[in-house]
């Protein structure tokens, strides 16, 4: 299933491969890389080590009767000094050679590995060189591919099999019917709003991932510490290569109020915000919005600029590959409706994203906006072309 050929209706399947592929060359040079502060749970890549059967963690720890992740921690450190610190050399020599007994095929460096994959394995993540203050892209490579995608899954797999018999019928639902991958409930009872999603990974790796997301914003997107990472999710498929419309997620007169509130305490009384020109600049108070692929082709998104900013006429089309996510700022005008990286149907999670309480209801009553911010009545299409340089047609609105 993760390498299925189906591909999306489109005039000429070469012309679109080798679309793709000019894209691709284009694309490399469109990043930057960069590790962050955020540190993956030790207890989730302890859990992932221990899924490799061939990894070392499994003799190392029936070698030592290491139990808990703190044992194991302290053994690895440990090791760890006496190979890197010791002025004993009897003492390092003792260990390598208890290690070449005990590990035959691998050497002390092994040791080394193992722990700064499990205590000190930190995210990385890509920053685009046009877009830089509004679209991350994240590398989750570390994450099995069964955590994004299992046939037998209740959701994925139902959804996923409508995707391969090309059944459009349910392409509205996935839109307008979201599932709650995280915390999503009414403040006044307290009522979930929306169905529980987990990741095929199980519930305790989504929690984990969702912890990751939520340190990302927190660092690159200016959401509040005190903030509960909350996202409504749905599942997305392209049937056939036509271009959307280009449009933003979320309307820009509901973008307005929250970009004006200010702390939590005048979010709650709803008074303006005050600045000042001494004031740091900090990231614009807006929600924002998460594609994932579930699937080897990855998938393709159209990117214009920043409604108020820098904008392209023509789209850079940005690439995401399996096992990462993009996420992007929600005044980011934007477009999707194409195939994947193989030419396929690009199945993947798109998700809204409040960056605090107050935002929570405008992601999950969210409309797209296709008309320009300070240009009412102005649709985007009536400057903005598709990605190929061509006009859009009059009422085209595949939003």
């Amino acid at each position: 299933f993760l390498c299925s050929t189906m591909t999306v209706i489109t005039s000429d399947h070469v012309d679109l491969l080798e679309q793709i592929d000019k894209e691709k060359r284009k694309n490399e040079g469109k990043w930057t890389t960069q590790t962050t502060r955020v540190k993956v749970n030790p207890n989730l890549m302890l859990e992932l080590e221990k899924q490799d059967y061939v990894s070392p963690i499994h003799r190392l720890l029936e070698w030592k009767k290491i139990e808990t992740l703190p044992q194991l921690q302290e053994c690895l450190e440990s090791f760890r000094h006496i190979l890197m610190n010791s002025e004993n050399t009897a003492d390092k020599a003792t260990l390598e050679s208890q290690l070449v007994e005990k590990f035959p095929d691998l050497q002390s460096r092994m040791v080394l590995n193992l722990y700064d994959r499990i205590f000190d394995h930190h995210v990385k993540i890509k920053q685009h060189v046009d877009f830089p203050d509004g679209v991350f892209m994240v590398d989750l490579s570390f994450m099995p591919e069964t955590f994004f995608y299992d046939d037998s899954h209740e959701l994925t797999g139902r959804y996923y099999k409508a995707c391969m018999a090309g059944d459009s019928t349910i392409a509205p639902k996935m839109k307008t019917s979201p599932m709650r991958f995280c915390n999503i409930s009414r403040r006044d009872t307290g009522r979930a709003l929306h169905q529980g999603f987990t990741f095929p990974g199980g519930k305790r790796q989504t929690e984990y991932i969702q912890s990751i997301f939520s340190q990302l914003l927190e660092e690159y997107a200016g959401k509040p510490k005190w903030s509960e990472f909350e996202c409504a999710v749905s599942f997305l498929f392209t049937i056939e290569e036509r271009q959307q419309d280009p449009h933003v997620d979320y309307r820009h007169t509901t973008m307005d109020r929250y970009q004006q509130l200010q702390s939590r305490k005048e979010r709650r009384r709803g008074r303006k915000r005050k600045s000042t020109e001494d004031e740091p600049k900090k990231p614009k108070d807006l929600p924002w919005s998460l594609d994932m692929p579930l699937q080897m082709g990855g998938l393709r998104l159209a990117f214009y600029g920043c409604d108020d900013g820098k904008v392209v006429e023509t789209p850079e089309v940005i690439h995401v590959p399996f096992r990462h996510a993009l996420f992007w700022r929600g005044d980011y005008i934007h477009a999707g409706c194409l195939a994947d990286l193989l030419g396929g149907h690009g199945f993947r999670m798109h998700a809204y994203i409040p960056l605090h309480e107050a935002q929570r209801q405008m992601s999950l009553t969210t409309l797209p906006e296709i008309e320009w911010h300070d240009e009412k009545q102005r649709r985007y299409t009536e400057r903005l072309r598709r990605y190929d340089g061509t006009k859009f047609p009059r009422g085209n609105e595949r939003v």
